[in-house]
Protein backbone atom coordinates (compact mmCIF):
# COMPACT_ATOMS: atom_id res chain seq x y z
CA UNK A 1 0.00 0.00 0.00
CA UNK A 2 2.82 2.40 0.91
CA UNK A 3 4.64 1.79 -2.38
CA UNK A 4 1.45 2.41 -4.33
CA UNK A 5 0.89 5.76 -2.60
CA UNK A 6 4.50 6.81 -3.26
CA UNK A 7 4.13 5.96 -6.95
CA UNK A 8 0.92 7.99 -7.14
CA UNK A 9 2.62 10.92 -5.43
CA UNK A 10 5.54 10.87 -7.88
CA UNK A 11 3.14 10.84 -10.80
CA UNK A 12 1.19 13.69 -9.26
CA UNK A 13 4.33 15.80 -8.83
CA UNK A 14 5.10 15.34 -12.54
CA UNK A 15 1.58 16.46 -13.47
CA UNK A 16 1.84 19.55 -11.24
CA UNK A 17 5.22 20.49 -12.72
CA UNK A 18 3.84 20.12 -16.24
CA UNK A 19 0.78 22.19 -15.37
CA UNK A 20 2.90 24.97 -13.88
CA UNK A 21 5.02 25.02 -17.04
CA UNK A 22 2.08 25.05 -19.45
CA UNK A 23 0.01 27.75 -17.77
CA UNK A 24 2.48 30.55 -18.50
CA UNK A 25 2.65 29.34 -22.11
CA UNK A 26 -1.09 29.93 -22.46
CA UNK A 27 -0.46 33.65 -22.04
CA UNK A 28 2.95 33.49 -23.64
CA UNK A 29 1.46 32.43 -26.98
CA UNK A 30 0.42 36.06 -27.40
CA UNK A 31 3.47 37.81 -25.96
CA UNK A 32 6.54 35.90 -27.01
CA UNK A 33 9.78 37.75 -27.75
CA UNK A 34 11.33 37.46 -31.22
CA UNK A 35 14.92 38.54 -31.76
CA UNK A 36 16.34 39.87 -35.01
CA UNK A 37 17.88 37.17 -37.18
CA UNK A 38 20.42 39.09 -39.24
CA UNK A 39 19.93 38.42 -42.93
CA UNK A 40 16.83 36.28 -42.39
CA UNK A 41 13.06 36.36 -42.10
CA UNK A 42 11.20 35.71 -38.84
CA UNK A 43 7.75 34.17 -39.24
CA UNK A 44 5.48 35.23 -36.38
CA UNK A 45 2.71 32.80 -37.34
CA UNK A 46 -0.63 33.46 -35.68
CA UNK A 47 0.93 35.17 -32.64
CA UNK A 48 -0.74 38.56 -33.05
CA UNK A 49 0.90 40.37 -30.13
CA UNK A 50 4.44 40.08 -28.82
CA UNK A 51 7.86 41.69 -28.78
CA UNK A 52 10.66 42.36 -31.28
CA UNK A 53 13.97 42.94 -29.53
CA UNK A 54 17.68 43.24 -30.18
CA UNK A 55 20.80 44.09 -28.18
CA UNK A 56 23.78 45.12 -30.25
CA UNK A 57 27.47 45.96 -29.99
CA UNK A 58 29.45 48.62 -31.88
CA UNK A 59 30.22 47.98 -35.53
CA UNK A 60 27.08 46.11 -36.55
CA UNK A 61 24.88 46.12 -39.65
CA UNK A 62 21.92 43.78 -39.15
CA UNK A 63 18.81 43.50 -41.31
CA UNK A 64 15.84 41.26 -40.51
CA UNK A 65 12.32 40.91 -41.87
CA UNK A 66 9.28 40.07 -39.73
CA UNK A 67 6.14 38.55 -41.25
CA UNK A 68 2.87 38.56 -39.30
CA UNK A 69 -0.68 37.36 -39.88
CA UNK A 70 -1.79 37.58 -43.49
CA UNK A 71 -4.36 40.29 -44.17
CA UNK A 72 -3.35 42.36 -41.14
CA UNK A 73 -0.94 45.19 -40.37
CA UNK A 74 1.78 45.94 -37.83
CA UNK A 75 1.35 48.46 -35.01
CA UNK A 76 4.72 49.03 -33.31
CA UNK A 77 5.26 50.57 -29.87
CA UNK A 78 8.71 51.02 -28.31
CA UNK A 79 8.78 49.70 -24.76
CA UNK A 80 12.57 50.04 -24.39
CA UNK A 81 14.83 52.27 -26.50
CA UNK A 82 18.48 52.90 -25.67
CA UNK A 83 20.24 54.08 -28.81
CA UNK A 84 22.52 57.00 -28.08
CA UNK A 85 21.60 60.68 -27.74
CA UNK A 86 18.18 61.96 -28.75
CA UNK A 87 19.37 64.88 -30.87
CA UNK A 88 20.94 62.87 -33.71
CA UNK A 89 21.23 59.39 -35.18
CA UNK A 90 24.95 59.66 -35.88
CA UNK A 91 26.73 56.42 -35.09
CA UNK A 92 23.70 54.20 -34.43
CA UNK A 93 20.31 54.03 -36.07
CA UNK A 94 17.34 51.71 -36.50
CA UNK A 95 15.47 52.04 -39.77
CA UNK A 96 12.03 50.50 -40.13
CA UNK A 97 10.77 49.80 -43.65
CA UNK A 98 7.28 48.98 -44.87
CA UNK A 99 7.59 45.64 -46.67
CA UNK A 100 10.10 42.89 -47.30
CA UNK A 101 13.04 44.95 -48.55
CA UNK A 102 15.23 47.49 -46.81
CA UNK A 103 14.95 49.55 -49.99
CA UNK A 104 11.18 49.97 -49.56
CA UNK A 105 9.24 52.82 -48.02
CA UNK A 106 10.95 54.12 -44.89
CA UNK A 107 8.48 54.30 -42.00
CA UNK A 108 10.84 55.70 -39.37
CA UNK A 109 14.45 56.37 -38.53
CA UNK A 110 14.85 55.62 -34.84
CA UNK A 111 17.53 56.56 -32.30
CA UNK A 112 17.83 58.08 -28.85
CA UNK A 113 15.38 57.03 -26.14
CA UNK A 114 11.92 58.05 -27.40
CA UNK A 115 9.86 57.16 -30.44
CA UNK A 116 6.21 57.52 -31.39
CA UNK A 117 4.13 54.52 -32.40
CA UNK A 118 4.61 53.26 -35.96
CA UNK A 119 1.89 51.83 -38.22
CA UNK A 120 2.73 49.71 -41.26
CA UNK A 121 0.53 49.16 -44.31
CA UNK A 122 0.95 45.38 -44.42
CA UNK A 123 1.87 42.31 -42.41
CA UNK A 124 5.57 42.63 -43.27
CA UNK A 125 8.17 45.02 -41.83
CA UNK A 126 11.94 45.10 -42.24
CA UNK A 127 14.31 46.38 -39.56
CA UNK A 128 17.87 47.48 -40.25
CA UNK A 129 20.19 48.28 -37.33
CA UNK A 130 23.52 50.00 -37.99
CA UNK A 131 26.16 51.07 -35.46
CA UNK A 132 29.68 52.31 -36.11
CA UNK A 133 32.80 51.21 -34.28
CA UNK A 134 32.81 54.26 -31.99
CA UNK A 135 29.23 53.95 -30.78
CA UNK A 136 28.18 52.51 -27.46
CA UNK A 137 26.21 49.33 -26.95
CA UNK A 138 22.46 49.68 -27.29
CA UNK A 139 19.16 47.86 -27.33
CA UNK A 140 15.51 48.19 -28.23
CA UNK A 141 12.32 46.29 -27.41
CA UNK A 142 9.19 46.79 -29.48
CA UNK A 143 5.70 45.60 -28.62
CA UNK A 144 3.90 44.69 -31.83
CA UNK A 145 0.18 44.19 -32.40
CA UNK A 146 -1.44 42.85 -35.56
CA UNK A 147 -4.62 44.70 -36.57
CA UNK A 148 -6.89 45.45 -39.51
CA UNK A 149 -9.02 48.50 -40.28
CA UNK A 150 -12.72 48.37 -39.51
CA UNK A 151 -15.31 49.09 -42.17
CA UNK A 152 -18.54 51.00 -41.54
CA UNK A 153 -17.51 51.29 -37.88
CA UNK A 154 -17.52 47.52 -37.46
CA UNK A 155 -14.93 44.73 -37.44
CA UNK A 156 -15.27 42.02 -40.07
CA UNK A 157 -15.13 39.43 -37.29
CA UNK A 158 -17.90 40.04 -34.79
CA UNK A 159 -15.87 38.75 -31.85
CA UNK A 160 -12.91 41.07 -32.55
CA UNK A 161 -12.44 44.28 -30.56
CA UNK A 162 -12.64 47.69 -32.23
CA UNK A 163 -10.30 50.40 -30.95
CA UNK A 164 -11.40 54.03 -30.75
CA UNK A 165 -9.40 54.90 -33.88
CA UNK A 166 -11.01 52.12 -35.96
CA UNK A 167 -8.31 49.46 -35.60
CA UNK A 168 -9.61 45.93 -34.99
CA UNK A 169 -7.63 43.51 -32.84
CA UNK A 170 -8.21 39.95 -31.74
CA UNK A 171 -10.68 39.64 -28.87
CA UNK A 172 -8.17 37.72 -26.71
CA UNK A 173 -6.06 40.88 -26.49
CA UNK A 174 -8.84 42.76 -24.71
CA UNK A 175 -8.42 43.19 -20.94
CA UNK A 176 -5.25 41.10 -20.75
CA UNK A 177 -3.20 43.76 -18.96
CA UNK A 178 -1.40 45.02 -22.08
CA UNK A 179 -2.56 48.01 -24.13
CA UNK A 180 -2.87 47.09 -27.80
CA UNK A 181 -5.13 49.95 -28.88
CA UNK A 182 -3.90 53.56 -29.15
CA UNK A 183 -5.13 55.22 -25.98
CA UNK A 184 -5.63 51.89 -24.20
CA UNK A 185 -9.30 51.43 -25.13
CA UNK A 186 -8.88 47.66 -24.76
CA UNK A 187 -7.75 48.04 -21.13
CA UNK A 188 -10.27 50.16 -19.17
CA UNK A 189 -8.52 49.30 -15.90
CA UNK A 190 -5.10 50.35 -17.14
CA UNK A 191 -2.21 48.37 -18.55
CA UNK A 192 1.32 47.35 -17.68
CA UNK A 193 2.70 48.22 -21.12
CA UNK A 194 1.42 49.09 -24.53
CA UNK A 195 0.85 51.71 -27.18
CA UNK A 196 0.86 55.37 -26.28
CA UNK A 197 -1.96 57.85 -26.48
CA UNK A 198 -0.97 60.72 -28.75
CA UNK A 199 -4.23 62.55 -27.93
CA UNK A 200 -3.01 63.27 -24.42
CA UNK A 201 -0.22 65.60 -25.59
CA UNK A 202 -0.06 68.92 -23.72
CA UNK A 203 -1.49 71.96 -25.55
CA UNK A 204 1.01 74.35 -27.06
CA UNK A 205 1.85 77.43 -25.04
CA UNK A 206 1.45 75.83 -21.63
CA UNK A 207 4.60 75.33 -19.59
CA UNK A 208 5.76 71.80 -19.30
CA UNK A 209 5.20 70.34 -15.88
CA UNK A 210 8.19 69.05 -14.01
CA UNK A 211 8.53 65.29 -14.26
CA UNK A 212 7.40 63.53 -11.15
CA UNK A 213 9.89 61.27 -9.42
CA UNK A 214 9.55 57.68 -10.41
CA UNK A 215 7.38 55.88 -7.90
CA UNK A 216 7.58 52.32 -6.72
CA UNK A 217 4.58 51.02 -8.72
CA UNK A 218 5.92 52.48 -11.98
CA UNK A 219 9.25 50.72 -11.67
CA UNK A 220 7.47 47.48 -10.91
CA UNK A 221 5.19 47.87 -13.93
CA UNK A 222 8.27 48.12 -16.13
CA UNK A 223 9.76 45.10 -14.42
CA UNK A 224 6.80 42.82 -15.16
CA UNK A 225 6.94 42.88 -18.99
CA UNK A 226 10.69 42.30 -18.96
CA UNK A 227 10.34 39.17 -16.85
CA UNK A 228 7.38 37.75 -18.70
CA UNK A 229 4.12 36.32 -17.39
CA UNK A 230 4.86 36.42 -13.67
CA UNK A 231 1.19 36.60 -12.74
CA UNK A 232 0.42 33.46 -14.74
CA UNK A 233 3.34 31.59 -13.26
CA UNK A 234 2.04 32.46 -9.79
CA UNK A 235 -1.41 31.21 -10.81
CA UNK A 236 0.12 27.90 -11.86
CA UNK A 237 1.89 27.54 -8.51
CA UNK A 238 -1.32 28.24 -6.57
CA UNK A 239 -3.28 25.71 -8.63
CA UNK A 240 -0.52 23.16 -8.10
CA UNK A 241 -0.62 23.64 -4.31
CA UNK A 242 -4.42 23.30 -4.21
CA UNK A 243 -4.29 20.17 -6.36
CA UNK A 244 -1.60 18.70 -4.11
CA UNK A 245 -3.74 19.25 -1.01
CA UNK A 246 -6.73 17.62 -2.70
CA UNK A 247 -4.64 14.65 -3.81
CA UNK A 248 -3.15 14.21 -0.34
CA UNK A 249 -6.60 14.27 1.25
CA UNK A 250 -7.92 11.65 -1.17
CA UNK A 251 -4.87 9.42 -0.60
CA UNK A 252 -5.27 9.61 3.19
CA UNK A 253 -9.00 8.87 2.88
CA UNK A 254 -8.44 5.69 0.88
CA UNK A 255 -5.59 4.61 3.16
CA UNK A 256 -7.83 4.91 6.24
CA UNK A 257 -10.66 3.15 4.42
CA UNK A 258 -8.35 0.29 3.47
CA UNK A 259 -7.10 0.00 7.07
CA UNK A 260 -10.62 -0.10 8.51
CA UNK A 261 -11.68 -2.74 6.00
CA UNK A 262 -8.85 -5.00 7.18
CA UNK A 263 -9.80 -4.45 10.83
CA UNK A 264 -13.49 -5.37 10.38
CA UNK A 265 -12.64 -8.96 9.40
CA UNK A 266 -11.02 -9.49 12.83
CA UNK A 267 -7.95 -11.49 13.63
CA UNK A 268 -8.07 -15.19 12.76
CA UNK A 269 -8.98 -17.63 15.60
CA UNK A 270 -6.64 -20.23 17.11
CA UNK A 271 -5.75 -23.19 14.91
CA UNK A 272 -5.35 -26.80 16.01
CA UNK A 273 -2.21 -28.52 14.87
CA UNK A 274 -2.31 -32.26 14.41
CA UNK A 275 1.14 -33.77 14.74
CA UNK A 276 2.08 -35.86 11.77
CA UNK A 277 3.63 -39.33 11.98
CA UNK A 278 2.43 -40.14 15.53
CA UNK A 279 0.63 -43.55 15.84
CA UNK A 280 -2.91 -43.53 17.21
CA UNK A 281 -3.52 -44.50 20.83
CA UNK A 282 -5.29 -47.85 21.40
CA UNK A 283 -7.62 -48.69 24.28
CA UNK A 284 -7.11 -51.88 26.34
CA UNK A 285 -10.02 -53.46 24.53
CA UNK A 286 -8.09 -53.43 21.30
CA UNK A 287 -5.80 -56.20 22.64
CA UNK A 288 -8.62 -58.68 23.25
CA UNK A 289 -10.41 -58.18 19.99
CA UNK A 290 -13.65 -56.54 19.20
CA UNK A 291 -16.34 -56.14 21.80
CA UNK A 292 -19.02 -58.83 21.36
CA UNK A 293 -22.46 -57.70 20.40
CA UNK A 294 -25.11 -58.79 22.88
CA UNK A 295 -28.21 -60.48 21.58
Amino acid sequence: MGKRIRRLQRGFYCVVALLAALLPMTHGERYQTFAMECGGTVELGDIEAGYLSYSYDPGQDCTATFTGTSGKKFLLHFVTLDMGPDDSCDGQELRIYDGEQASGDLLASVCGSEQEDITASSNVVTLRLTSDDDSARGEFRIQYTMFYDSQDDACRESEDFRCDDGKCIRSELQQDGYCNCPGGADEPDGCEAGVSDSSEAEPEGEPESEPEPESEPESESEWIPELGMTMWALTGIIIGIVAFLIFTGVAVYFAIKHYKKGSIGGSPGPTTTIPMGQPPAYSPQSKTGPTPISA
